[in-house]
């Protein structure tokens, strides 16, 4: 144990003046072992944070708006068939975007939520620049001028909703061109009991307006937004939903999307006559507040990106009698986004090289000191015990 004591002494950097000459003491010796240990710590420590990126957020007004922007989502519906599944855009340009398929893929869901293989929409047989006509040859003689009926028909729901909307009975469906080469009972048979997970990227114009997840084929009539679920009214529609991904422009490690990984029975309030299997039909509502998000690395490269807020809410839709539906709501996800005129610009910044050396010589001068200190105070009173004890001996 001496032998070991001697050794401390020797490392002991702190020499202590004893008259005229310095000592080396044990205590001294574990002083030093410890200062060292801490400015390696230190050192460590600076050298990570002189490694690390971090970024440096400021907020200003957007002077530079784009003109689109694009939305990337993945969302399961795990009881509504794919055939039933509509996507639409909708904005205050009045550009309507309407059973969206391009760029959109759609995975059918076997009740358990296995996957059953790719949906692949009917080969109508259609030419590219086809226009399907909306009132009969015999019934198109009847309009007048106070009728209002499109150029174009390329649905079986838009030409009965033609007839409807201009308060005609229209004929029956084996009569209508789209109704016979879309075969809807047939198909939906085929996926009843099925689920759908929708994925992929639209492009949209950067203004307010809202995209949607909605039950039935959509066609505009004049200025009117139509969903039809005629061919929909004996399949019960829950649409209950999980986002695996929402957001807005490209996914950067920084922003955080609070809809990822999101389910609709976590966002919202239970269903409260859950033994009735009419009931719990809803609209899912989501409000998003984007905000434009600009990062520029240091290299001087930049990118441009979106990150957003949401707020949700919801509206039950019971029907009133078999097959038909509340006209306050219809099973549906609304998403409505508002484009923020701030934008936040993110600065790439890394601590530069004098600092890092700067604070190099503060920890090892620092730590250097503060031991000293804490020596001499020990070494002080540890000599006045000394003393106490020697005069202690002498009476």
């Amino acid at each position: 144990m001496s032998g070991f004591m001697e050794r401390i002494q020797l490392l002991d950097t702190f020499g202590k003046p004893k008259d005229d000459y310095r000592t080396k003491t044990a205590l001294g010796g574990i002083i030093t072992i410890s200062a060292i240990a801490l400015i390696a710590a230190l050192l460590v420590f600076e050298w990570h944070e002189f490694q690390r990126i971090s970024w440096r957020p400021e907020l200003i007004v957007d002077m530079q708006r784009e003109e689109q922007m694009s939305i990337n989502f993945d969302v399961s519906f795990p009881k509504v068939p794919c055939l039933a599944l509509n996507l639409d855009v909708m904005d205050v340009a009045e550009d309507f975007q309407n059973n969206l398929h391009d760029n959109v893929s759609k995975m059918r869901l076997a009740p358990n939520g296995d996957f059953l293989g790719k949906y692949q929409e009917p080969d109508l047989g259609r030419p590219a620049n086809y226009c399907g006509r909306c009132l009969l040859e015999a019934d198109g003689s009847k309009k007048n001028d106070s009728q209002v009926v499109p150029e174009c028909c390329n649905s079986c729901s838009a030409v009965l909703g033609a007839y409807e909307h201009n308060g005609m009975v229209p004929p029956s469906q084996d009569a209508i061109e789209q109704c016979r080469q879309e075969r809807w009972p047939e198909r939906l048979q085929e996926q009843r009991g099925e689920g759908c997970r929708i994925s992929g990227s639209i492009r949209v114009n950067k203004v307010s307006g809202n995209f949607h997840f909605a039950a039935g084929p959509s066609y505009d009539l004049g200025r009117l937004h139509m969903h039809d679920l005629r061919f929909l009214k004996d399949l019960h529609l829950d649409f209950n939903h999980r986002i695996y991904e929402l957001g807005f422009g490209q996914q950067h490690a920084e922003i955080i999307n609070p809809l990822d990984g999101a389910a609709s029975n976590l966002l919202s309030k239970p269903i409260e006559k859950a033994g009735d299997p009419a009931d719990g039909e809803r609209t899912f509502k989501y409000f998003l507040k984007i905000v434009g998000t600009e990062f520029n690395y240091r290299r001087g490269h930049q990118l441009h990106t979106n990150q957003y807020a949401v707020t949700s809410s919801q509206n039950e839709s019971a029907r009133r009698t078999p097959g038909e539906r509340s006209s306050v709501a219809f099973p549906s996800v609304f998403f409505f986004y508002d484009i923020s005129p701030m934008i936040v610009v993110y600065t790439e910044y890394k601590k530069p090289l004098i600092s890092f050396l700067t604070g190099l010589c503060a920890v090892i001068g620092g730590v250097y000191t503060l031991a000293a200190i804490i020596d001499s105070i020990v070494f002080a009173a540890e000599r006045r015990i000394r003393e106490k004890q020697a005069l202690g001996k002498t009476y």
